[in-house]
């Protein structure tokens, strides 16, 4: 089992990276909006994120439940019609595995 420490800094790293993904999505979807909304939204996502790999579902089930409360989310944040926020929610996604796939990848290639 993790350390608290770690289990923070988890968290922590991935909120933060999941405010920046989704204040890039709003910015590409909606045109505008404050850092400080994708900063209450993203946290969200990386707690479902985190709850739901530690009970060891599938990724496709973790994707599918991050992506529900990152919906949710979206939603009681930025205040979007129904179509509005299904799109920055799927924006969200598609920046955040695109990001994480690229990064990953430097990782790897840098580790090697």
């Amino acid at each position: 089992m993790a350390s608290p420490l770690a289990i923070a800094g988890t968290f922590l790293a991935t909120a933060v990276f999941f405010a920046a993904t989704l204040h890039v999505a709003v910015r590409w979807v909606v045109g505008e909006g404050p850092l400080r909304k994708a900063a209450m939204a993203g946290p969200a996502a990386a707690a479902a994120v985190l709850v739901l790999q530690s009970v060891s579902l599938p990724n496709v089930a973790v994707l599918a439940g991050a992506a529900m409360v990152d919906l949710f989310a979206i939603a009681v944040v930025y205040e979007l019609g129904t179509r509005r926020t299904a799109l920055l929610t799927l924006a969200h996604l598609v920046i955040t595995v695109a990001l994480s796939f690229a990064l990953a990848n430097l990782w790897l290639s840098l580790a090697a």
